[in-house]
C-alpha cells in the first residue's frame, strides 16, 4: 500500500472519530471532478464498511473527495448537525489557524488545511442538535467571523483529511486536534448574531482620519480578492487584470488629489508571492510588462471611488469609538457601543449627539451615514434582511419607500451613466471615436440589449438558440459572418428545461465549458447575475423571458420599472462588454405597427439597442428590424430548417457578396499598408479598384459596422476620408472581457481530433518557415501551402515595425560575441519561455497586437539563428517553443494570427 493511501485511510478514520460518527452511523462521501467533462460520484455507507479503495481509485483518476459532515443527500434529509465550521480563503493560512484566538473563541476541536488557500475549523458537539438550530448558530458563526457565508447548507461537504487536493496535488492534513467538544448553548453565548466583530488577526494602531486611504481598498471586489493569490491556470489573465486595475485606478487617485498607501508594483508583487504556486520573477514582470502597454484605467468610477474614499474615512471615525466601548465592557462582550441618550436612536436626527464615544470634531457627517446605510440597502440581496433594513431607514429618516426607491436608482445610475462632456462643433466633428462594434453584423450589437418580440409559439427561441450557436462556433447566421466565437450564457425563466433540451440537441450543441445554462433567475436576484457575468465573461446572454424574469405579482409592464430594468440590463451588457438578446412577447393589438407591438410601457423599447421582430405563421417567419441603432432597419422572410435546427433567408436580402468582396479588400488594404493613414475615395479606388456606386456602399457598411472611420479631408473640407480607428474605447482595458474561442465541437477522444491539430500546427509552423528563409536566397520559400493573401497579410505585419530593422539584420553580420550568447542552450531556453509567456498571453486574451508582437520576435529570432546555427538547430529551437504550449494553446494561436489578419 503506497504512503498516499495510508494518508487517505488516516485522515478519513481520524476526522469521522473526531465528528463523532460511530460504526453504526450512515457516512457520506461525495467524489467530485471539475474541467470540461465534470463528474460527481455519491458514495454512501456504513461506519464499519468504510469504502477505502473506491476513494483511493478515484482520487488516482483525478476526483477531489468530500464529507458530508451532518450526513444526508439533501438539505431536507438532514436532521440533525454535529459540529459547526467555518473558513476564510482571502486570508493567509498562518491568520485562518490563529484567528479563532482574536474573536475569543473556544478552541475548535480540529482545523484541516485543505491544501489549497483554506484552513477549516470545526467546532463539534457533545451531541447532535435539532437542524433548525444548527442552521441558525452556522449561520451566526459566519457572520460573527466574517467567513465565507455559502458555507451554510445543512448537506454542506467539506474537504475529506488525507485526500490529495487536485489542483495543487497537496494533501489535506489534519493541523490541529485539540477533540474538545462543545453544547449549543455554550457556542450560542460566545457567537452573538447582534453584533459581528471585524476580523482582527494581529494587534493594529487604531487608524486616524489623517491616514492615507490604502489602494487596494479602491480596487474592485474581484481584484481585491485577487490580491489573496490565485491558482495555476488562472494567474496570468487575473494577474494582468489586476495590474491595469491598481494602476489605472493609483493614477486616478493622484488626478483627483487623493493620497493613498500602497504602490500598484508592491501589491503585484504580493500577488505573485501568494499565487499557488507563486508566480517566477520573469513571469512576474512580462505580465507587468504587457498590462502596462494596454492602457490601464481604473475599473471603478470616479464616483465609486470618492464613496470608497467616504467609507473608509467613516469607518475609521468609528474605530476609537468601537475600541473604548469594548475596553469598557468585558473582553468577552460583543455588544455594539451604547449611546448616553437614553431616548433611543437619532439616526433620523442627525447621529448619535451627546454619546460621549466620539468628539464632536469627530461626529460622522449625518448626510454620509445616510448614503452609506442606503447603499448598503441597495446591495443587499437576502430579501428578508432587506426588508428589514428598508423599514428601519424609511422609519429613522421619515421617508417613504418610493423615495428610498428613487435615492437606490439614482445611485447605482451614477456608478453606470459616464459623465457629460462638452465639445465645440470643431472638436466634435474631429473627436476620434470608437464606431459600432457588432457581434452579428447588421443584426446584433456587441454591446447592449437587443429585444427579440413575437407572438406566443412563433418561434422565438428556436431563432435565439441559432444565433447563440452561430456565436458559439463562428458560423455564420442569415449569411452574416460571425466575426469572433465566444462564450453563451442561456437564462432561462421561461422553458421547461426538458423542451430546451432537445432544442439544444437539434441545433448541434456539444458538450464543452463555452456555454452555461441558468434556470429560475428573476430580476429580484440582480447580485448573483453580476456575479455570473463576471465569473464566466459570456460574450452573448440569451434571457428568455421578460414577463418570466418579473415573477413579483406587483411587477407592471406598464410601469415605470419596467425601463429601469431595462436601463439595468443595458449597463450590465456595457460593463461586461456582452450583448443581451431579451426574448419579450407582443400584444394583441393587430393595427400596432413597429416597436408599438411590443407589450408593455413602450419606453422599454427606448431603453434597449435594437429590436427585432419575428412574426407570421407556419414555416416562413418574417423577422424584422424595427429599431437598430447605427445600422440600416430590415425586413426578411426566413425558414428553419428543421434537420439542423438552423434559419436561413428565403426573400427579401439584397445580395450584396459584391460589396463584401471589396469591403474586404479595403480592409486589407489599410490593416498592412495604411493603418494609420486615412485616404479619400479616389485614392481607395486607385489600389483596390471597383465602381464608384459600389466602393461608396462598401465604405458606408463598413463604417455602419464600426471597421472604419470617415472624417472631412483636412485638404478640403467638402470631401472626406477614411480609415481605420485610431482609438479604442475607454473601458476596452477594463470592462470588456477577452474571449477565447470556444473548444472544437470534435470530441477530444476521437483521433480526427489530433489530426485536425496537426494540420493547423503545420500551417502556423509553414507560414513561420515561410517568413524566417524569406531573405535566404538559397532555400526556396514554401509559400504553396499558404494563400496570396496570407502572405500578403503577414508581409503588411511585418512591414509595421519597420523595414530597416530586417535590412539590419541581413546587412550586419552579428559578432562572435553575440553570436555565443545566443547559442548558449539558458540563453535560447529563456528566449523560449519568454516567447511561450506572449503566446500565452496572446491566446488568453485573443489579443490581436500582442500576436503581431510574437510573431515578430519568433521572427526576428529565426533570422539570427540561421546565421549562426545548422537548420537542424533551428528546427530544434522551434520545436522547443511549440513543445512549451498545449495542442489547444498551438490552435488558439493559430487562430488568433487568422483574426489578427
Amino acid at each position: 500500500m503506497t504512503s498516499q493511501n495510508l494518508t487517505l485511510i488516516e485522515g478519513i478514520e481520524t476526522q469521522l472519530t473526531l465528528l463523532g460518527y460511530g460504526l453504526d452511523d450512515v457516512i457520506l462521501f461525495r467524489a467530485i471532478k471539475t474541467g470540461k467533462n465534470s463528474r460527481c460520484q455519491k458514495i454512501k455507507c456504513k461506519g464499519d464498511e468504510l469504502p477505502y479503495e473506491k476513494l483511493q481509485e478515484l482520487q488516482k483518476y483525478g476526483y477531489n473527495l468530500y464529507l458530508v459532515i451532518n450526513g444526508g443527500d439533501t438539505d431536507a434529509e438532514v436532521k440533525s448537525g454535529r459540529a459547526i465550521f467555518y473558513e476564510h480563503d482571502n486570508l493567509s493560512k498562518d491568520i485562518q489557524r490563529e484567528l479563532w484566538q482574536h474573536l475569543n473563541l473556544p478552541e475548535p476541536t480540529f482545523q484541516v488545511d485543505t491544501g489549497g488557500k483554506s484552513i477549516h475549523s470545526y467546532w463539534v458537539f457533545d451531541r447532535s442538535i435539532p437542524i433548525e438550530q444548527w442552521k441558525t448558530l452556522q449561520a451566526d458563526l459566519l457572520e460573527f467571523a466574517d467567513a465565507d457565508r455559502s458555507i451554510k447548507n445543512p448537506s454542506r461537504v467539506m474537504r475529506l483529511a488525507g485526500s490529495v487536493h487536485q489542483g495543487t496535488k497537496q494533501v489535506a492534513a489534519i493541523v490541529s486536534k485539540s477533540a474538545k467538544t462543545y453544547n449549543y448553548e455554550q457556542l450560542k453565548a460566545i457567537i452573538s448574531p447582534i453584533a459581528p466583530i471585524a476580523l482582527v488577526p494581529t494587534p493594529t494602531p487604531i487608524p486616524t482620519p489623517t491616514q492615507k486611504i490604502p489602494l487596494e481598498n479602491c480596487l474592485t471586489k474581484q481584484h481585491r480578492d485577487f490580491l489573496g493569490g490565485v491558482a495555476e491556470g488562472n494567474r496570468n489573465k487575473s494577474g494582468a487584470a489586476l495590474v491595469r486595475d491598481l494602476i489605472g485606478t493609483a493614477a486616478r487617485l493622484e488626478y483627483l488629489g487623493i493620497e493613498y498607501a500602497g504602490s500598484a508594483r508592491g501589491l503585484f508583487e504580493e500577488f505573485a508571492n501568494r499565487c499557488n504556486p507563486p508566480l517566477p520573477a520573469h513571469e512576474a514582470k512580462t505580465i507587468w510588462d504587457y498590462a502596462q502597454k494596454k492602457n490601464p484605467t481604473a475599473c471603478l468610477t470616479d464616483d465609486a471611488i470618492a464613496n470608497c474614499v467616504k467609507a473608509w474615512k467613516y469607518t475609521q471615525k468609528q474605530v476609537p469609538a468601537l475600541v473604548a466601548s469594548s475596553s469598557s465592557s468585558g473582553s468577552g462582550s460583543k455588544s455594539l457601543p451604547e449611546t448616553e441618550n437614553s431616548g433611543g436612536s437619532d439616526l433620523g436626527n442627525g447621529g448619535r449627539n451627546g454619546s460621549g464615544n466620539l468628539p464632536p470634531s469627530n461626529q460622522p457627517n449625518p448626510d454620509e451615514v445616510f448614503k452609506l446605510e442606503v447603499l448598503a440597502y441597495s446591495n443587499e440581496s437576502d430579501p428578508f434582511k432587506k426588508m428589514r433594513m428598508k423599514g428601519q431607514i424609511c422609519a429613522n429618516y421619515r421617508i417613504s419607500a418610493k423615495e428610498l426607491q428613487e435615492l437606490v436608482d439614482f445611485i447605482k445610475g451614477r456608478s453606470t451613466v459616464p459623465k457629460a462632456k462638452r465639445f465645440t462643433g470643431a472638436e466634435f466633428i474631429l473627436l476620434e471615436t470608437e464606431g459600432i462594434k457588432w457581434l452579428i453584423p447588421g443584426i446584433v450589437p456587441g454591446r447592449g440589449v437587443t429585444i427579440l418580440g413575437g407572438a406566443p409559439g412563433a418561434g422565438k427561441t428556436t431563432i435565439a438558440y441559432d444565433m447563440a450557436a452561430s456565436i458559439l462556433y463562428q458560423e455564420s447566421f442569415l449569411g452574416e459572418d460571425i466575426d469572433r466565437p465566444g462564450k453563451v450564457l442561456f437564462v432561462s425563466s421561461d422553458e421547461q428545461p426538458c423542451f430546451a433540451q432537445d432544442k439544444f440537441i437539434n441545433r448541434g450543441f456539444t458538450f464543452n465549458d463555452q456555454w452555461q445554462f441558468v434556470t429560475d433567475w428573476d430580476i429580484s436576484q440582480k447580485q448573483e447575475f453580476e456575479e455570473y457575468l463576471d465569473d464566466f465573461r459570456p460574450l452573448f446572454v440569451m434571457m428568455d423571458s421578460f414577463a418570466a424574469i418579473h415573477r413579483d405579482e406587483s411587477f407592471d409592464e406598464n410601469s415605470s420599472q419596467a425601463k429601469a430594468n431595462i436601463y439595468w440590463l443595458e449597463s450590465m451588457a456595457n460593463k461586461y462588454g456582452c450583448a443581451i438578446l431579451l426574448i419579450h412577447h407582443c400584444n394583441k393589438n393587430s393595427e400596432q405597427k413597429g416597436v408599438a407591438k411590443l407589450r408593455g410601457n413602450t419606453a422599454i423599447a427606448g431603453a434597449c439597442s435594437a429590436v427585432l421582430l419575428l412574426e407570421g405563421e407556419g414555416n416562413v417567419k418574417s423577422l424584422s428590424a424595427v429599431k437598430m441603432r447605427g445600422s440600416e432597419l430590415f425586413k426578411w422572410d426566413v425558414k428553419l430548417d428543421p434537420e439542423t435546427g438552423r434559419y436561413s433567408v428565403v426573400q427579401g436580402k439584397i445580395d450584396d457578396s459584391a460589396a463584401k468582396t471589396l469591403s474586404e479588400k479595403i480592409l486589407l488594404l489599410f490593416s498592412t499598408k495604411y493603418p494609420t493613414t486615412r485616404l479619400e475615395v479616389s485614392e481607395i479606388r486607385e489600389e483596390v479598384g471597383g465602381q464608384a456606386d459600389a466602393l461608396y456602399k462598401a465604405l458606408d457598411r463598413l463604417c455602419k459596422r464600426g471597421l472604419l472611420v470617415k472624417r472631412p479631408s483636412e485638404k478640403n473640407r467638402r470631401f472626406k476620408v477614411y480609415g481605420l480607428p485610431l482609438i479604442q474605447s475607454e473601458s476596452t482595458p477594463d470592462t470588456i472581457p477577452e474571449h477565447s474561442p470556444p473548444q472544437s465541437p470534435v470530441n477530444d477522444t476521437d483521433p480526427t481530433f489530433e489530426n485536425l491539430a496537426q494540420i493547423e500546427i503545420q500551417t502556423l509552423d509553414t507560414i513561420l518557415d515561410t517568413h524566417s528563409t524569406t531573405l535566404d536566397t538559397n532555400l526556396e520559400p514554401k509559400a504553396e501551402t499558404l494563400t496570396q493573401t496570407e502572405v500578403q497579410t503577414l508581409d503588411g505585419h511585418l512591414s509595421l515595425k519597420g523595414g530597416s530593422e530586417v535590412e539590419n539584420v541581413e546587412a550586419n553580420a552579428e559578432s562572435e560575441e553575440i553570436a555565443e550568447e545566443y547559442l548558449n542552450p539558458e540563453i535560447i531556453d529563456k528566449e523560449v519561455d519568454n516567447l511561450a509567456m506572449y503566446i500565452t498571453l496572446a491566446c488568453t486574451e485573443s489579443d490581436k497586437e500582442l500576436v503581431k508582437e510574437a510573431l515578430l520576435l519568433i521572427w526576428d529570432l529565426i533570422q539570427k539563428f540561421k546565421k549562426m546555427m545548422p537548420s537542424n538547430e533551428v528546427a530544434s529551437f522551434r520545436a522547443k517553443l511549440w513543445n512549451k504550449l498545449s495542442v489547444e494553446q498551438q490552435k488558439q494561436f493559430k487562430l488568433a494570427l487568422d483574426e489578427s489578419k
